[in-house]
């Protein structure tokens, strides 16, 4: 016999009952029919082993609300950091960046279910905290509003490159004002996460990634030669000069005026680059300094001399942007091998007698100079990856996540290193000449 108790317990008892039937063990030594109140006369042995049958249930009965009260007190009850990483990751998964009213009455159940929450907890999130994620949910909705009336692509992130925003800055009437509040509190955001990351003591290799990519915004925040030198309406590749019709044809089929993530997360440090190059005359006229004709083939040269070859300018598999020219999109896939080739020099030292690092070396040379098994090397690699995630430091859920940890600066810099002198050195800013400078 199984008894199923609270708390996925099973407790097995023996079919095979092993107390005497005539009396039952329970310190008085009486008879079983004097316990259960059957009269011993008229009982039978069939009664009295369905009364130690009832008393095993009442005996097994107590035990299960004893078994369910102990681990209601051991069970991990909700904390703060609970709360905002449950609040954090929700909002994640609504990335729509138009206006949505479905979205935003979603984000606003959401925060009042983290109030109601919080009022349960001991230890509750600060006023302080409260507001700044309350902010954070109105921001969202002005965003969206402003994408959805102009037909932008402003960011939900703050941490994105500021072009379209900035292009919306001489707008006279409440849009206006509503662009110089999102704007205002961008601005905001970059500037205390730079602060915070630059006084902790102990930085990461990821810590100081994110140093450099707001100390990048900070700059594109007040540089003009960074942000969009053409109409907001339109991408720049209509004032671009192509050299050759063969370079004009990787990018004349783009239409829209910003390439966008596709149905899934992971690449957005790219995305906001290459929208930033898109909106940027000056700025897509060196990125196409990448781009080399070769006969039939398409060669990308990166800034530190890493070549990627496109056999008959085709792709190498499908795409993961979207609203995107072959262009754009030939540069995403070398710039993912570019970053499986990196992560793995850098890593080579742990595996200097593993064969299967070296076949998969091999593999991504290979995938440099031919299109084909681009599935299966990149598949290859996440697996390799995760399999020794301790001394790689990452793991990939999936093959797109490879362009994840890409930051804005990185990107940059592996396009043309003119890009990487407009990045601030990391020490030496001063944040309220620069709060002046832009403040609104």
């Amino acid at each position: 016999m199984s008894v199923f108790l609270s708390n996925n317990i099973n407790i097995h008892v023996s079919k095979q009952i092993s107390m005497p039937l005539k009396k039952c063990d329970f310190g008085t030594r009486q008879p079983c029919f004097s316990f259960c109140g059957i009269d011993k006369s008229n009982a039978k042995q069939e009664d009295s082993a369905k009364c130690v049958g009832a008393a095993y249930i009442g005996i097994f009965a107590a035990a299960s609300f004893l078994l369910a009260l102990v681990a209601a007190l051991f069970k991990k009850k909700k904390t703060k950091a609970d709360l905002l990483a449950f609040f954090k990751k929700a909002l994640m998964k609504n990335n729509q960046i138009l206006a949505d009213e479905t979205i935003n009455k979603k984000e606003e159940k959401l925060f009042k279910k983290l109030q109601k929450s919080n009022s349960k907890l001991k230890d509750k999130i600060d006023a302080k905290t409260m507001k700044s994620l309350k902010d954070k949910i109105e921001i969202r909705k002005k965003i969206r509003y402003i994408n959805s009336l102009y037909s932008s692509s402003i960011s939900l992130s703050p941490y994105a490159m500021p072009g379209e925003l900035i292009n919306k800055l001489n707008f006279k009437d409440e849009d206006g004002e509503i662009v110089k509040e999102i704007y205002n509190y961008n601005f905001k955001k970059i500037k205390e996460k730079f602060e915070k990351l630059s006084l902790k003591e102990n930085k990461t290799q990821f810590d100081i990634e994110r140093i450099e990519n707001c100390s990048y915004l900070i700059k594109a925040y007040n540089d003009s030669s960074l942000l969009n030198t053409q109409k907001s309406h339109e991408n720049c590749l209509k004032y671009v000069k192509f050299e050759n019709e063969g370079l004009k044809k990787l990018f004349e089929s783009q239409k829209s005026k910003f390439l966008s993530q596709g149905s899934s997360m992971g690449d957005c440090y790219l995305v906001a680059t290459l929208n930033g190059i898109l909106m940027n005359k000056n700025a897509f006229e060196k990125f196409l300094k990448m781009f080399e004709i070769k006969g039939n083939d398409v060669v990308l040269k990166f800034s530190d001399g890493f070549d990627v070859v496109f056999e008959n300018s085709s792709l190498k598999s499908d795409a993961f942007l979207k609203n995107a020219s072959v262009g754009f999109e030939m540069f995403e896939q070398a710039y993912l091998i570019k970053r499986m080739s990196d992560i793995l020099k850098n890593a080579q030292e742990y595996f200097a007698f593993d064969e299967e690092f070296k076949t998969l070396q091999n593999q991504v040379f290979s995938l440099c100079k031919k299109n084909d098994k681009f599935s299966e090397t990149t598949e290859h690699f996440v697996s390799f990856v995760n399999k020794h995630q301790k001394k790689f430091g990452l793991k990939f859920e999936k093959v797109k996540d490879i362009l994840k940890s890409g930051m804005l600066d990185e990107v940059s810099k592996s396009i043309s290193n003119e890009f990487e002198s407009k990045i601030l050195p990391l020490k030496g800013i001063d944040l309220k000449a620069h709060e002046k400078s832009l403040s609104i």
